[in-house]
């Protein structure tokens, strides 16, 4: 799917107005109801005792069980690992991993959180047709200029988000 973007590969750089105008769409979305909700949720809440608040399960796990702060950590690590793959991506690539790295469990804010390995095929379609609603609503009220019609693209990109995470993650192991 990325391939098909932009055929001519270009050194990868990360645009500082495209950046901006990502976090915006960001600030937006947290800024949302949506978005306040999804700050009050952590992730992995089926292995938290009910006696932990999610303020402690927070402090144990780190940053990242906050669902608004892993967006936002999976933004950074996608930079990380784009800054480091000079020329393995065009412009137009990098704009859309960055995007989709910030915005990919939106829906979460209306659905919770439903782990990968628990996640059915129903549960799938229903995050996306939530998340494209939300993109609809919330975020492409801003200044970047994105059809919505191909909003789907970008749910869709989630799932190689978290390959790129977890290559990132072996690249910091060694």
């Amino acid at each position: 799917m990325l391939e098909n973007l932009n055929s001519t590969r270009q050194k990868t750089t990360i645009n500082p107005v495209m950046a901006n105008r990502i976090m915006e769409i960001f600030q937006n979305f947290c800024n949302s109801d949506d978005g306040k909700i999804l700050n009050s949720q952590v992730r992995y809440e089926r292995y938290k005792p009910t006696t932990v608040s999610n303020e402690r399960w927070i402090k144990i796990l780190g940053a990242d069980v906050n669902n608004l702060n892993h967006m936002r950590l999976t933004y950074g690590l996608t930079r990380i690992f784009l800054e480091k793959q000079k020329g393995k991506f065009s412009n137009d690539e990098v704009n859309i991993l960055l995007l989709t790295s910030i915005i990919h469990d939106i829906a979460e804010a209306k659905i919770g959180d439903i782990s990968y390995d628990q996640k059915t095929d129903s549960d799938e379609n229903e995050e996306s047709k939530i998340a494209t609603n939300l993109f609809q609503t919330i975020l492409f009220e801003s200044t970047l200029n994105i059809d919505p019609n191909e909003i789907q693209k970008y749910y869709l990109i989630k799932h190689i988000l978290y390959l790129v995470y977890l290559m990132q993650l072996k690249e910091l192991d060694t």
